[in-house]
């Protein structure tokens, strides 16, 4: 619902060739937080650690982002709230949804039926998916407190109100300010048109996103040499600022329909009923999460190695035909004409969307700025054949939860209409699933990677402890810095990102401090 409102920054990418053909202008929109707590106040607020036993094993280096320290900053991130954030304190909010609709048991039943597990959390600290069942379904975990959802901002600005903390709003950082071309010491940014500086006596930490990170370095002088001077920005650091752009893919939008309403209607909504019930008792349709429920797939069955899920599903129970095209068929950037040709017929319908989600693209893409000095996004969305290749046996599995016996009983039907665009492919061939994902490319809102951690030598950006290499005193603590894309949602991941930056600066800090002291010493024993 906040998508194009004014905390949303509406990024957009630039034409897709690949990718996004169902798309005005074949192009995906991005939206991203502009506002306290960035895109957490207006994401799904799903709750997933990754996949625990492989999504982190590339981040690793020594002690650091191993399995157990990830696994300590998540449970840390999970207590935040409370007094006391020690490992056996109990969590701060709960990972499951207040509110799901019957649809939601009948694809755990179903997911059953087709063998995969359904009786496991994901965000246990020893959750694996087991060879036999090459898959787990939940229901989906989201971080919520007395039926409202926790943002970043609710977590750590308004629990923790601290009087050297100051917070400006209405002020957009432009550059970071260095003394000597190699130290950072504070920041320029604009208010309400009036430029000011900012100075630091110990750290500058950059923690704007995967895109806008990029860009005020960029603007900064940190970044790639050929587009810094092609800008006429000096050069401070030569950098890969920008590349290894990594983004979730989704498609699948409006592909079942069900004899059965969900209670989900805008009457529903604006019932008098529902609103006592959110209002008085944190209960009822408007606590509904917007995904139910969620399984990570394994797709090689035949491969005895410990990896990483290759596909989510992602349970909603709507699709962009649900409110007549007014708000999600307008946010996805879809054609007015796919509209007309193929939504439309299903409007007044319970439609509900299995959606596969590609947790692990191979293709990579970047993020620059142009002349002006606005930012460029380029996914290349499905340039890898893999990545298509995934998503087709995603939605060739959906078909086969709509032939169960757990959602038989709800009437369910798959939707065989050709999608226009792909009309000369025979329905449900491997041709017309190319085409089809090729024409509905949706972004699952999880750009990464563009300041990727890593050594000097692995066209990174920070290294193991989140500093910008090349340089002093300059840190990048967002999404920006994953090295790889984890198997699920990003949210909780960046908080646990978050949660480790803040150790490593302290630790940082402290250690500069023992350097000065021992310093001090030595100068006092020549001295004397």
């Amino acid at each position: 619902m906040l998508q194009k409102s004014p905390i949303d920054w509406q990024h957009r990418t630039e034409p897709q060739f690949n990718a996004c053909l169902a798309m005005k202008n074949n192009s995906s929109h991005w939206p991203s937080g502009k506002v306290l707590g960035g895109s957490s106040r207006i994401n799904f607020n799903i709750h997933f650690r990754g996949y625990i036993p492989t999504d982190y094993l590339s981040w690793q280096s020594g002690q650091d982002w191993s399995r157990e320290d990830v696994l300590y900053y998540f449970n840390k991130y999970e207590k935040t709230g409370t007094c006391n954030r020690s490992p056996n304190k109990k969590k701060f909010f709960s990972h499951q949804p207040t509110h799901v609709t019957p649809i939601a048991a009948a694809i755990l039943e179903a997911a059953n039926e087709l063998g995969y597990n359904t009786s496991l959390s994901m965000n246990t600290d020893n959750f694996q998916i087991s060879r036999q069942n090459s898959g787990s379904f939940s229901l989906t975990p989201v971080a919520i407190r007395a039926g409202t959802r926790l943002s970043a901002e609710h977590l750590y600005l308004k629990s923790k109100k601290k009087k050297n903390l100051t917070v400006l709003t209405n002020a957009y950082v432009s550059k970071v300010l260095f003394k000597n071309n190699y130290e950072a010491n504070g920041v320029e940014y604009s208010k309400f048109n009036k430029i000011f500086n900012v100075y630091a006596l110990k750290s500058v930490v950059i923690s704007a996103g995967a895109l806008n990170t990029p860009k005020i370095l960029i603007l900064s002088g940190v970044g790639p040499a050929n587009q810094l001077r092609s800008l006429q920005i000096p050069v401070i650091a030569d950098l890969a600022v920008g590349e290894n752009l990594q983004d979730h893919i989704i498609t699948g939008l409006d592909m079942i329909t069900i004899g059965k309403s969900l209670g989900l209607s805008f009457k529903d909504f604006i019932s008098p009923i529902n609103v006592y019930r959110y209002f008085y008792k944190g209960t009822g349709v408007w606590t509904h999460p917007g995904c139910e429920v969620v399984g990570l797939l394994q797709l090689d069955k035949n491969n005895n190695n410990v990896s990483s899920p290759d596909l989510q599903l992602m349970l909603l129970p709507f699709g962009a035909s649900s409110d007549a095209g007014a708000a999600y068929f307008n946010h996805v950037n879809l054609k007015n004409e796919l509209w007309n040709e193929y939504f439309q017929s299903l409007v007044g319908k319970q439609v509900i969307t299995l959606a596969p989600v590609l947790l692990h693209p191979q293709s990579r893409g970047y993020v620059k700025l142009n002349k002006n000095y606005d930012i460029v996004i380029q996914p290349n969305y499905l340039q890898k054949s893999k990545d298509v290749d995934s998503l087709i046996q995603g939605m060739k599995l959906v078909k086969k939860f709509v032939e169960t016996k757990a959602l038989s009983k709800f009437d369910a039907t798959f939707n065989t209409k050709h999608i226009p665009g792909c009309k000369n492919y025979n329905f449900g061939s491997k041709l017309y699933w190319e085409c089809y994902v090729r024409h509905i490319t949706l972004t699952s809102y999880h750009p990464v990677g563009t300041c990727k951690m890593g050594d000097i030598n692995e066209q990174s950006v920070v290294d193991h402890s989140l500093k910008v290499h090349k340089l002093n005193k300059l840190y990048v603590i967002d999404a920006s810095i994953m090295p790889s894309m984890p198997s699920g949602n990003t949210n909780a991941v960046v908080a646990m990102i978050a949660e480790k930056g803040a150790d490593l600066i302290k630790k940082h800090g402290y250690e500069r401090t023992q350097k000065c002291k021992m310093l001090d010493l030595f100068y006092g024993v020549v001295l004397k």
